[in-house]
């Protein structure tokens, strides 16, 4: 318990050099981080291993996924992440800090009683946001220049749209036949 206070410490600490503007960024970055890792999880003890009974998920996984985004960050900027504007800058000194601290971890990993398996699904979890919002962005998935009110409402719209297309379909030939 008392090495993850430490590393929630030491990941706001960094959050706080890369120049980190939101208060509320952190808590949106746990808030994601948690089901994505719960399901790569699932997803390899279900499917790799064969285990169904075997959902090893701590919160030291959710400091490595921290972790992972901070190294991604800290080698890219971030200027904005979800509708929070955090305007992270890049800074490879942090990039080499967390290098370190995490490898240091994932050694750490290796020893017997603690879960491989969760530290990195963690990691892969805040590498995947990462990547996504970024990807996010690129798309223009949601445009920088419209609202988020006018966002949702075009979103509704296609959705009312696929939404009458499907009762159509299933109309015609489930029930007409």
């Amino acid at each position: 318990l008392l090495a993850n206070i430490s590393g929630i410490i030491v990941a706001r600490y960094f959050l706080k050099v890369l120049r980190l503007k939101s208060d509320y960024f952190l808590f949106a970055l746990i808030a994601l981080i948690i089901p994505l890792q719960v399901f790569i999880c699932w997803y390899v003890d279900i499917f790799v291993y064969g285990n169904p009974m075997s959902l090893t998920i701590g919160f030291s996984g959710i400091l490595f996924g921290i972790d992972a985004f901070i190294l991604m960050t800290s080698i890219y900027g971030k200027k904005r992440f979800l509708f929070i504007k955090c305007e992270m800058k890049k800074n490879i000194n942090i990039a080499k800090s967390i290098s370190v601290l995490t490898g240091i971890g994932i050694l750490w990993s290796f020893l017997p009683g603690i879960s491989f398996l969760g530290h990195m699904s963690g990691f892969v979890s805040g590498i995947l946001l990462f990547l996504f919002w970024s990807l996010w962005k690129s798309l223009r998935l949601f445009p920088t220049q419209m609202s988020l009110n006018q966002w949702i409402l075009t979103q509704q719209q296609k959705w009312m749209w696929w939404i009458s297309f499907a009762k159509k379909w299933f109309h015609q030939f489930w029930i007409s036949s």
